[in-house]
């Protein structure tokens, strides 16, 4: 891995679905060509978590590899803070 070139994405645990496994989503934001509107759009991708330690509601970040079966492309590269929830701001 040292020396590769590989793209970083930040994304947010959802679900740990099974050992070694989270469901994670990718926000991605774009604008539409005709009307201009922004438009939110969410990924959802299966997650390969070696050592089982991401929470719910954790902010990760994770790279593609090798099919590790059919829906897990991607590993977790290092964790973060979790996202600040809209509810808390009471």
């Amino acid at each position: 891995m040292i020396g590769k070139k590989f793209k970083l994405l930040q994304a947010k645990v959802i679900r740990k679905s099974g050992s070694k496994t989270i469901l994670a989503e990718l926000p991605s934001l774009f604008v539409h060509s005709k009307y201009q509107k922004v438009i939110k759009k969410i990924k959802r991708i299966m997650v390969h978590d070696e050592y089982n330690s991401s929470k719910l509601g954790q902010s990760i970040f994770i790279f593609p590899i090798r099919p590790k079966s059919k829906n897990k492309s991607w590993k977790v590269f290092s964790r973060s803070s979790s996202f600040e929830s809209s509810n808390d701001e009471e």
